[in-house]
């Protein structure tokens, strides 16, 4: 994203500390934005220690903090949302705080929203997750900003939850478990380029929705054994039966254990995250980055 192609702004991170908001931050500012970091009481903010950039503390769950953050702004990049329930809900977070973020947007005269949103939900999905993230959009398309939603598949990068998990089991076991057959299909994408996805939204035409893919197109099972065999590991699988799994997962649960896996990450570890990967290069200028040229950055 380069300084002469796009008209700089000032713009509202939210979820600024986390795996993804911490590289956006990074990347708007080397673009020559204004950056507003908004954060909660207690995120680290050594990550963004060294940028120039503003701070703005608070909770998308108190519409308050927001109103104050977003004043000055010429857009919002929304990454704020929750896989696992732990202090707050789904429908706290992923619908009440895009709500409590649009009706600040709307008092302040905030025109657009890039929202990071998530490929395979709908609003009559099996799982809670994926229902109030659908109805999180939902609240965009009804509103009169210009919002760009991004879906993206699976988001590999180091240092990510998801990728640090999946490469510890690989680490750790011989077999590596794999919950049901292994054959659903997945198109991870390289957080490089989801970053200048989130970067190229913030100019893109608004009211649009985009899914963000990789171009590679493998199963499941295909998946953990390219990871294991770019660590250098010789892997099986061990395919886990999901009712088994499900039965697990909600036993760790009834004891106070936090487990694993949650019931709805199962139901997605079984299901296609597939989209349309020529949306990229339409978003962002150009294709996507095929896994054979970034995988071996994942192993340190």
């Amino acid at each position: 994203m380069s300084r002469s192609r796009w008209r700089l702004v000032r713009v509202l991170v939210t979820g600024s500390t986390g795996f993804l908001g911490r590289h956006v931050v990074r990347t708007l500012v080397d673009a020559g934005h204004t950056v507003r970091c908004f954060h909660r009481p207690t995120s680290d903010l050594a990550p963004l220690a060294d940028l120039a950039v503003t701070f703005a503390e608070g909770d998308v769950l108190v519409p308050g903090s927001l109103k104050a953050a977003v004043e000055g702004m010429d857009a919002v990049i929304h990454l704020v949302g929750i896989l696992r329930e732990r202090e707050s809900t789904f429908e706290e977070v992923n619908v009440g705080g895009v709500r409590h973020l649009l009706e600040a947007c709307e008092r302040a005269g905030v025109p657009r929203v890039v929202h990071l949103g998530a490929l395979g939900t709908s609003e009559r999905h099996p799982t809670r997750y994926a229902r109030t993230k659908a109805v999180g959009e939902k609240v965009w398309r009804e509103s009169d900003r210009e919002y760009v939603i991004l879906r993206p598949s699976v988001v590999l990068g180091p240092g990510g939850d998801f990728t640090e998990r999946i490469l510890a089991l690989i680490r750790r076991y011989r077999r590596v478990p794999v919950v049901g057959k292994g054959q659903n299909q997945i198109q991870p994408i390289w957080i490089g380029d989801a970053i200048r996805a989130i970067g190229a939204a913030l100019q893109a035409p608004g009211r649009r929705t985009w899914e963000l893919v990789g171009p590679d197109r493998l199963t499941w099972d295909a998946f953990v054994l390219r990871l294991a065999g770019g660590m250098g590991l010789s892997r099986r699988l061990r395919h886990i039966p999901a009712g088994l799994a499900r039965a697990v997962s909600s036993v760790g649960a009834l004891v106070g254990r936090e487990p694993t896996v949650t019931r709805d990450e199962l139901f997605f570890l079984q299901r296609d995250l597939v989209g349309r990967a020529e949306q990229f290069q339409d978003l962002v200028g150009e294709p996507s980055a095929p896994l054979e040229t970034w995988l071996p950055r994942l192993f340190p």
